[in-house]
């Protein structure tokens, strides 16, 4: 599986996927040498309390476009949330983690919603979560600070028909639509009269 997953990752070279540079065993210990990244992940940065949201959709466009360069080599990611995209030197954000946990930072079960910052289902238990959504298929509640166009989004990608989900290519188009309308709107700029 390691071996696997190491050649697998070699293969990747992409301005949003973290580079990696090696592999090896040390002992029975399986080791992976890769780009550094700090210890700043998507779900982090994005935390209401950083002040950070008005760049919100350009970093999960950041995510978007290393995904869907996964998408291209026929490679699902299969654990992708916030804690596995990280930021690197000169303000990139990369996804991570193919396979293990080489990179987590809170313990498993407190996954947070990347843009709230918030977990999405509140206090309840990871397995019920996990059953929820693959037995029940059931989403968490629409954050409060969701626009519609920007929920749809979301319940377009969590689609629990593959052949009804949307895309990455139309994601990317979306979150590049929904990143100029927000800054558009909040922006200080004003068309003149």
């Amino acid at each position: 599986m390691f071996r696997q997953e190491a050649d697998l990752w070699f293969t990747l070279n992409h301005s949003n996927v973290i580079k990696l540079y090696g592999a090896c065993y040390e002992g029975r210990q399986p080791f992976f040498v890769c780009e550094r990244a700090t210890s700043m992940t998507l779900t982090k940065y994005l935390d209401p309390k950083e002040g950070r949201s008005r760049e919100k959709w350009f970093r999960l466009l950041q995510a978007a476009h290393g995904l869907q360069h996964l998408h291209d080599n026929n490679i699902v990611h299969g654990d992708l949330k916030g804690d596995n995209i990280l930021i690197c030197d000169g303000g990139a954000m990369k996804i991570a983690d193919f396979g293990l946990s080489l990179f987590a930072t809170r313990p498993p079960g407190e996954e947070t919603q990347t843009v709230t910052g918030r977990a999405p289902w509140g206090k309840v238990n990871a397995g019920a979560i996990k059953y929820a959504v693959t037995k029940e298929r059931k989403m968490p509640s629409r954050p409060p600070t969701f626009e519609t166009h920007e929920w749809d989004l979301v319940e377009h990608m969590c689609c629990y028909d593959p052949q009804q989900r949307i895309g990455i290519g139309a994601v990317i188009k979306i979150l590049e639509d929904i990143g100029i309308r927000d800054l558009i709107e909040n922006s200080s700029y004003r068309t003149c009269a």
